[in-house]
């Protein structure tokens, strides 16, 4: 059986998620193959629509700062003379 949230292989035995912790309802497993798949495809997913937005949320506008104290930076140095 696998986990719902995170997709994660579960013993028989588990009543908690080892990866995610999430609580295991003994109901939700009576899963065949494919779909105990499309779970974890479902779940690759997310952690890659994840992965995107921390590059589009952090990394670009924390990049475009860098470059634009950078580019001001270097304007403001060619009002001193040395």
């Amino acid at each position: 059986m696998y986990c719902v949230k995170c997709g994660n292989k579960l013993n028989d035995e588990a009543l908690f998620c080892s990866k995610c912790g999430t609580k295991v309802n003994k109901m939700l497993f009576h899963l065949s193959k494919k779909e105990e798949d499309l779970i974890i495809k479902q779940s690759a997913d997310e952690v890659n629509l994840s992965s995107n937005s921390f590059i589009l949320n952090i990394l670009l506008p924390i990049s475009f700062l860098i470059i634009l104290l950078f580019i001001i930076l270097i304007s403001g140095m060619g009002n001193f003379a040395l």
